[in-house]
């Protein structure tokens, strides 16, 4: 059997609905702190909660670009050496992606994955963990 609680929603601040899950709900329904949970309608006016038993992968991949830039030079040379030493302020003519080389995967835990946000994305490290983890792409295994 599965058991039923009924919670208020909540508004914070900023306008966004929330529910509160207590330490009662939290035992009784095997939840844990930091799991991921599908929020589903069931169009009576009630909404069911299930832990999603996915893990974290974090896929480190090289882009590649077919780039072209337009230079104005006295050779190719130095039209070439123009790009090859750009500083970030040449501007594209085109950029066409190409393909994705994965280079590395591994399975990681949730205090990894924000351990590793904020080193590799300082400027971002004042987010919350919840914005921080809304960067999680997951995959939806019912539509595909």
């Amino acid at each position: 059997m599965n058991k039923r609680w009924i919670l208020p929603v909540k508004q914070n601040d900023s306008g966004e609905l929330y529910i509160e899950l207590n330490d009662e709900i939290l035992e009784g329904s095997g939840f844990q702190i930091g799991d991921t949970l599908d929020w589903k309608d069931n169009h009576d006016g009630s909404f069911s909660l299930t832990r999603v038993d996915k893990d974290i992968y974090m896929v480190e991949a090289i882009s590649i670009f077919h780039l072209k830039f337009a230079v104005r030079a006295k050779s190719a040379e130095h039209a070439m050496d123009e790009v090859v030493c750009d500083d970030g302020t040449l501007k594209e003519f085109s950029q066409k992606h190409v393909d994705v080389n994965i280079i590395n995967t591994r399975k990681v835990t949730m205090d990894q994955y924000l351990e590793e946000f904020d080193k590799d994305n300082e400027y971002l490290s004042s987010w919350s963990p919840e914005q921080k983890l809304a960067q999680i792409n997951d995959i939806n295994y019912e539509s595909n």
